[in-house]
């Protein structure tokens, strides 16, 4: 077997290393775009397990409410009687400091008495000694900074802040620095320390905690974690610490959804690899009769032959790993940045490969290759030694089965739609991914027959506006079809993704629009926090900002809206309240057309108001499987209540889903009055930067304030979608650098095994000119049948299993927009890559000598 591999197969991949490249490098990329979204995936997820791991110290349990919001002083009391408990209770919010360069910190209310113990705080470099920290945060007002957060803003010791709570502007004293150490290096030093006491003044949350931490002390933590759930009793969930997070989550399912395209890439790469072997093996097939009359068996050459080439797939899987790291370094500063805009919480330092990801990636990498060489090896193998020494016999032994395959892909089409029919809204999101994969293969399964019977049908055309040109390129795409179908298939799984990630783009962002123009009546909004650097926080601000405004000259009118996020199952849901009156009246006045003015009713109001009904988002209806008429228990501080479902409405704010609510009901159930942002409308001729200023004006002694117009509030929005777009441009370009190859590697084999054809119609008369234009018609063929075959497969994936892959995955479901202008653009652009491609194949066929080329065996 050594030799035999040595010389049959090393021999060959030297004397055509292009050919061998080609599949690599299809692989490669196929690989590398698996590897950076997994990468990307585990340096998110290490970095927000490293901040959660700081901050929690040694505590290994934490007690929250099972139905309710916050846990109270009570359970506090309770756990510190269980013994073997060290429970220090935690209250954290981001909040935003006024004029700062990095203005955002996560601020941390703690006890300080027992926090002292579970997290080791180095207070100006005495770790050990917690007495001057306890003393620092005494002093009223106080707030405790890291040593760099101070050193990136300018602050020391006595340094005075500005910052914007939901009780208003607070002005804070740094009274200590805490070191780099423990806690403290959670989220890049981005931290602060509060007393408790005063951190429950600053959020709201008088006599209750966001959750107890608890460090066994001489107590294993299974047995302390049983004991203090039996002593706690059902009202509370005690569990081992969470390091999971909605924001976090959210963002790594965006980029898990990413992983359809790398399936569909290597499935591409596959049917590039299929097509190289399949030629390597007819181009070698008198080798093989030669090695099979000599005695070989079919076994030992069939092996060799699968060795080749998965020694090609390990190479170039392996050179994919080393592009998907690099790759993973752009894709992780933007998808942190995404996590940001949802929720301050992670900060990425270091980018963390991933073996288990790259071991999975080289695996199928190399299977890719194994696999689509043992297919072809087989089919040679089948055939006897006489039929192989006989030339040419062994190409056409093959057409007939390209109506099998034909059929087969057509059943397999008709059996994934069928599961998606009768299962789609319960399938998880693997099955979805698979289902897209298999549903890609059986759709290239029609690229042979489909590409004979494009030939056959163009080629009077052809032969009418390109003559013998034309008519040579039509003959051979029929006669190879197993080579140039293939390739179809192969540029087809290019432009689909394209066409799938142009269409869903395209949708989201049709989708997103419309639902900006009917959720956004008004003309400025007043929010406490800036959200060009984070689009959901806490912050808030009193009612005295609601009326305040009402006051500014130019505001003709203003209602006030409370968000929030709410325990739902492992993650979370928004809950936005606003009032009902001024939000009806506010969209009546704008001219909106359905929509919330669907639920203007005296019914549908007064259940609202009663605190009985909600409206939720269709995102939350499609993944719950809610709809009109059901209920929902939501956690109030007063335990878990149950609405009745009104209807549905098309939202994005949150991707997990949104239930809006009456404020007023919102107020009384959850005892919180605060405001996170006003919406104004604006008085008839009312200018608007006027307006703005005389706003700022008025609320500057109220609270940190932030004004936005409607068209930079769709900015900021767009600015986040945006980020995630640019992810995926990143991968659809890589995937069109696949099918480019495939085009490549199909003309130069072409020109290779044609090489008698071309001297023969050389010598009876064609010009080298001739020869050119029948390569390059024959290379726009295959990218015009690709791109007809791409968009297809592009919109019936984007249509159903890709838009339920991601609504599993990101959590949004929004109507299909079909985006015309960019698929007329695939065409154009699929054309105009055949003919690049066929510039290197034409050059060398028409530089062939026609003796040596009529000699060519």
């Amino acid at each position: 077997m050594r030799a035999l591999f040595r010389f049959f197969s090393l021999r060959h991949l030297a004397r055509h290393p292009a050919r061998a490249l080609l599949g690599a490098v299809a692989v490669a990329l196929g690989v590398a775009l698996y590897v950076s979204i997994d990468t990307a995936n585990t340096s998110i997820a290490a970095a927000f397990e490293k901040s959660a791991s700081d901050l929690a110290g040694k505590a290994e349990i934490e007690i929250v409410t099972r139905h309710g919001v916050g846990v109270d002083a009570a359970a506090l009391d309770v756990a510190r009687r269980v013994p073997g408990c060290l429970a220090a209770p935690v209250l954290q919010r981001a909040i935003t400091f006024e004029g700062l360069p990095d203005p955002q910190v996560l601020a941390i209310g703690v006890d300080f008495t027992s926090d002292a113990q579970v997290r080791m705080w180095s207070f100006e470099g005495q770790t050990a000694d917690p007495k001057p920290f306890i003393a620092a945060a005494f002093v009223p007002n106080a707030i405790i900074l890291t040593t760099t957060y101070a050193e990136r803003n300018g602050l020391r010791k006595g340094s005075k802040l500005r910052a914007a709570t939901p009780r208003g502007l607070a002005t804070l004293v740094v009274t200590g620095l805490v070191d780099l150490q423990g806690p403290a290096r959670a989220l890049g030093g981005s931290v602060a320390v509060l007393p408790m006491p005063a951190a429950q003044q600053l959020f709201g949350l008088k006599g209750r905690f966001d959750r107890i931490e608890v460090a066994p002390q001489g107590v294993p933590a299974d047995a302390l974690l049983a004991s203090l759930s039996a002593a706690l009793g059902p009202k509370y969930d005690v569990r081992r610490v969470s390091h999971r997070n909605t924001s976090v989550e959210i963002a790594l399912a965006r980029l898990r959804s990413m992983v359809v395209i790398s399936a569909i890439a290597l499935v591409v790469g596959l049917f590039i690899v299929y097509n190289a072997v399949s030629i390597s093996v007819v181009e070698r097939v008198r080798e093989i009769g030669i090695l099979r009359s000599l005695g070989a068996k079919r076994s030992q050459v069939l092996a060799t032959v699968v060795m080749e080439w998965t020694f090609v797939g390990a190479l170039g899987s392996s050179a994919g790993v080393a592009a998907g790291w690099a790759l993973a370094r752009i894709l992780v500063g933007q998808a942190s940045r995404g996590v940001n805009m949802l929720v301050f919480s992670v900060r990425v330092e270091d980018v963390v490969f991933s073996w288990s990801g790259a071991a999975i990636a080289v695996a199928a990498g190399t299977l890719t290759a194994a696999g689509a060489a043992f297919f072809p090896g087989i089919a040679a193998m089948a055939v006897t030694p006489i039929s192989l020494l006989r030339q040419g016999t062994y190409q056409y032994r093959q057409t007939p089965r390209f109506l099998a395959a034909f059929v087969a892909g057509a059943l397999l089409l008709a059996g994934g739609s069928a599961t998606l029919l009768l299962w789609g809204d319960r399938l998880p999101p693997g099955a979805l991914l698979v289902i897209t994969t298999v549903a890609f293969f059986a759709i290239a399964l029609l690229g042979p027959q489909a590409t004979v019977w494009l030939a056959r049908a163009s080629r009077p055309l052809l032969w009418r506006f390109l003559r013998i040109e034309g008519t040579l390129a039509a003959d051979n795409l029929a006669r190879f079809p197993a080579r140039t179908g293939l390739t179809v298939a192969a540029f087809g799984g290019a432009i689909s993704i394209l066409v799938a990630a142009t269409a869903l783009v395209s949708s989201f962002r049709s989708a997103t629009g419309r639902w900006m123009e009917v959720a956004f009546p008004f003309d400025l909004t007043v929010n406490a926090s800036d959200l060009s650097m984070n689009f959901y926080s806490a912050a808030g601000f009193g009612e005295d900002v609601l009326e305040a405004s009402r006051k500014v000259e130019g505001v003709e009118a203003a209602y006030g809206v409370r968000s929030r996020t709410v325990p739902w199952g492992p993650l979370e849901i928004m809950v936005l309240s606003v009032d009902l009156e001024g939000f009806f009246a506010m969209h009546r006045a704008h001219g909106t057309k359905g929509g919330p003015l669907d639920f203007d009713t005296p019914q549908v109001r007064a259940t609202m108001a009663s605190g009985e009904g909600v409206v939720i988002s269709e995102n939350m209806a499609a993944l719950d499987g809610l709809r009109p008429g059901d209920s929902v228990n939501l956690p109030t501080p007063s335990g878990s209540r149950s609405f009745r479902i009104l209807g549905t409405i098309e939202d994005y704010s949150w991707p997990i889903g949104t239930v809006l609510l009456d404020r007023a009901a919102y107020a009384r159930l959850w005892d919180d009055p605060t405001l996170t942002y006003v919406d104004i409308r604006l008085s008839p001729g009312a200018d608007p930067d006027a307006t703005r200023a005389r706003l700022a004006t008025a609320l500057r002694d109220h609270s940190t304030i932030f004004v936005y117009s409607v068209p930079q509030l769709q900015d900021v929005a767009r600015s986040a979608f945006d980020q995630v777009i640019a992810l995926t441009r990143v991968q659809v370009l890589l995937a069109m650098t696949i099918g480019f190859l495939g085009i490549v590697n199909t003309l130069l084999i072409s020109v290779l095994l044609r090489t008698r054809e071309i001297g023969l119609v050389r010598a009876v008369g064609s010009t080298r000119a001739q020869v050119r234009r029948t390569v390059a018609v024959e290379s726009v063929l295959i990218a015009i049948g690709g791109s007809a075959l791409g968009i297809g497969a592009g919109l019936a994936g984007a249509a159903w299993p890709i838009r339920l892959y991601i609504l599993r995955m990101a959590g949004f479901w929004f109507p299909l927009v079909i985006p015309w202008g960019d698929i007329a653009l695939a065409v154009g652009a699929g054309a105009v890559l055949g003919l690049i491609a066929s510039i290197v194949p034409a050059r060398r066929a028409a530089r062939l000598n026609v003796l040596d080329a009529i000699s060519y065996e």
